[in-house]
């Protein structure tokens, strides 16, 4: 995420890590390799992070001075756009889409050592030492049209060197489509501007009545809809009326983003500066119209500076990014179920929304492997060791105290985070956090009936009879309300001194059952035949396997 004036990364549910300061544009993340960005500093100067080599196209100085080629296409283009990218050739590879002035594309974004080849479009001839500076120069009349934003519209058909690759490309005067036509690899003359006749025309909010004075003109908008075939239609965001029976209304204030419903290609989502709209396409009539909906509940009164969406099996999700306020979203599933939704994270980047993988990394930033046995909502501490002393923590303490996973057989501070997934705050005092103990590593746990209908009736009741090496500590609830800004914190004790095996090494593992209203343990939850599958498919429980060591001094 890139807020104006710095970059940020999302690296837990409420945590952000500054990964630089000054000013940030456009950002696009590797298609295949998620830990390898793009990013955008200001105008013509973009990186490629983790290193910063390959260098972008435009300023291909990366140390000493820049050419005048490079220095007047640095200053004609727009201050912030969008980059796009698509999968490449191979697995690791990606192909980038960059504006300036100009259109640059590169079929190999592979890696920071891999050198990029650069060229322009539609020529798709090279420019490497800008001594073709004129070459596909965007233009609308005598003036430049520097390049806003690049969206992919079709991939290609990746077994004919992605003939048939289609860009929208939005500028400062125009929208353009640029289509691939050619199938090969790096020919010339390859992409074509395959309907040049999208010309945004110019409108006003204010027209002279026929007594001089000036009134204001209702085919003015905020969004407009382009047909295909050399139309433009107003969408009517901007003076649909109030209609509170249908709950329909528009809205005047200035669109900034706008996508279109991956499963409904009539279902527009619209940010502006004070939230999102949906508008339904209706295509029946003489002219194309729309139905406006406000889509704010939950949302803060924010400008919305962009917008995508997120599927995976049944899931879709709206994410509205914006100015001050961070990263929301809107659950648009068929059944909507992760909303009011109260879980406990097993890795960082857990939502408790889908099962995790059975071999996770951390993919963004770096490649090195996570561990389903090491929540970063269950941490152990000495008692009285804890760096944040007697009160309680917060997430980003939390996720900096994970890493210790060695202590002595002695009773342990204890210390569990629960999230809830609503803006309306939960009663903390309605969670229940059920601890259990352990005497195993998380591999050598059997899961049997015996086992399921202990921890099933120790949370849900009533209670059976316990295994060897499995017992229930104790039921606490967070003393504070919790939502999706605010997790909750509860602190124990767990003695860690009981006799295993003996050893001077040996392994015993912390469980965390958390339940609400709306929220409880199901059977289903601990239907799998291993704890590791129990921990990868259930949002309410997670571990902290630790070693116990005899005489250890820490």
């Amino acid at each position: 995420m890139s807020p104006d004036t710095r970059w940020r990364e999302r690296v837990g549910d409420t945590v952000w890590r500054l990964l630089s300061k000054g000013d940030g544009g456009g950002c696009a993340f590797h298609p295949t390799q998620p830990h390898q960005i793009l990013r955008q500093y200001v105008q013509a100067d973009w990186d490629f992070i983790p290193a910063m080599d390959p260098v972008s196209p435009a300023l291909r100085s990366s140390t000493g001075s820049r050419t005048t080629s490079e220095t007047n296409e640095d200053s004609r283009s727009s201050f912030y756009g969008k980059p796009a990218v698509a999968p490449g050739a191979t697995p690791k590879q990606a192909r980038v889409f960059i504006g300036t002035t100009r259109i640059w594309y590169s079929p190999d974004w592979e890696s920071a050592s891999k050198t990029m080849h650069w060229q322009t479009i539609p020529t798709g001839g090279g420019d490497p030492f800008g001594s073709k500076p004129a070459q596909d120069v965007l233009t609308f009349g005598r003036f430049r049209d520097p390049v806003l934003a690049i969206r992919v519209l079709h991939p290609g058909d990746a077994e004919q060197n992605f003939d048939g690759t289609k860009l929208l490309v939005l500028c400062k005067h125009t929208v353009r489509v640029f289509t691939c036509t050619s199938a090969s690899a790096h020919a010339r003359n390859r992409w074509t501007n395959s309907d040049a006749s999208i010309v945004s025309g110019p409108t006003g909010k204010a027209k002279k009545a026929s007594d001089g004075s000036l009134t204001e003109d209702t085919a003015f908008d905020v969004l407009w809809w382009y047909n295909g075939a050399g139309k433009w239609y107003p969408t009517g965001l901007r003076n649909a009326p109030v209609d509170a029976t249908a709950g329909t209304a528009g809205c005047k204030a200035p669109a900034h983003s706008v996508i279109v419903d991956p499963d409904d290609n009539k279902a527009v989502y619209v940010g502006n500066s004070v939230g999102v709209w949906r508008g339904q396409l209706d295509e029946s009539g003489p002219h194309p119209s729309w139905t406006w909906k406000p889509l704010l509940d939950g949302l803060p009164q924010v400008l919305v500076q962009d917008l995508s969406f997120f599927k995976k099996g049944t899931l879709k999700l709206l994410r509205a990014a914006t100015v001050s306020r961070g990263v929301w979203e809107c659950d648009l599933s068929d059944s909507p179920r992760s909303v009011g939704s109260c879980y406990i994270r097993s890795l960082p980047y857990d939502t408790g929304r889908a099962t995790l993988p059975a071999n996770p990394t951390d993919a963004i930033g770096s490649t090195k492997k996570l561990h389903l046995h090491q929540s970063p909502d269950i941490v152990l501490f000495r008692s009285g060791k804890a760096p944040w002393g007697s009160r309680l923590p917060n997430e980003s303490e939390m996720l900096g105290a994970m890493d210790q996973t060695s202590f002595p057989k002695e009773t342990l501070d204890a210390f569990v985070m629960v999230h809830y997934r609503h803006t309306t705050p939960l009663d903390g005092t309605s969670v229940k956090v059920d601890l259990f103990l352990i005497m195993a590593k998380v591999a050598d746990v059997t899961i049997d009936n015996n086992w399921r209908a202990a921890v099933i009736g120790a949370v849900n009741g009533p209670a059976r009879p316990f295994p060897y090496g499995l017992s229930h500590l104790r039921r606490i609830s967070p003393g504070n309300q919790i939502d999706a800004r605010n997790p909750g914190v509860v602190k124990t004790k767990v003695n860690m001194g009981h006799f295993i095996t003996g050893q001077l090494v040996d392994h015993a593992t912390v469980m965390a059952v958390v339940t609400a209203p709306g929220n409880d343990l199901q059977s289903s939850d601990l239907s799998p035949p291993t704890l590791e599958e129990i921990i990868r498919k259930s949002p309410r429980i997670a571990v902290r396997q630790v070693s116990r060591i005899s005489g250890l001094l820490i």
